[in-house]
């Protein structure tokens, strides 16, 4: 994945009103520091545009993005990197997905991966408020609430909610071990 492309989307997506709070962005968390402020040839959107774009956005960084080489082994997802290979590519062949220029393979095992591990990173956060477990953010203003009722000027939840993708580990189809991380207002990558 290139950062052109994530900017080319987000960009679009801030045009097309699909951002914060109703829309959650998962990018790649490769791009160096401060790609959404170079000049992708695209007048109508600027820093400030990718920045409140950012705001609301996950990166996935992944220890590897393509498909295993281990594939015998049942990942979480209760498939093994074989049989994730083979949904996939019968997946390729159905006429609706034809039209839209998916590669066969290429890293959707990590996007597979980033999928499950915003879920479990989710559930992580859920079970914590249904325990009443601040997850150590005690000293945040805001307070615990449903997941449903989550808004972006909570910030204990935002806490709680960080924490809880930090704490995801799992075997994937990709990689032993998933991180997810937060853009913190565009200012860096928080890495584990």
């Amino acid at each position: 994945s290139d950062p052109k492309m994530s900017y080319t989307v987000l960009c679009d997506a801030y045009y097309r009103g699909r951002m914060a709070p109703k829309y959650v962005w998962l990018l790649p968390g490769l791009y160096s520091r401060g790609w959404w402020k170079l000049d992708y040839g695209n007048a109508s959107c600027t820093p400030d545009i990718l920045r409140k774009m950012l705001n609301s956005t996950l990166a996935y960084t992944p220890d590897g993005y393509f498909v295993s080489e281990d594939k015998d082994t049942v990942t979480f997802s209760g498939l093994t990197p074989e049989q994730y290979e083979q949904e996939y590519s019968k997946r390729l062949l159905w006429k609706q997905y034809q039209i839209q220029n998916l590669t066969e393979f290429g890293i959707s095992g990590s996007s597979f991966d980033a999928t499950w591990a915003v879920a479990l990173g989710l559930h992580i956060a859920s079970e914590r408020v249904s325990k009443n477990d601040s997850f150590g953010c005690d000293h945040i203003p805001g307070e615990l609430v449903p997941l449903e009722e989550f808004h972006y000027q909570n910030a204990r939840m935002g806490c709680l909610l960080r924490k809880s993708f930090h704490a995801v580990t799992f075997l994937g189809i990709t990689v032993k071990a998933t991180l997810i991380v937060m853009y913190i207002d565009c200012m860096m990558y928080t890495y584990m």
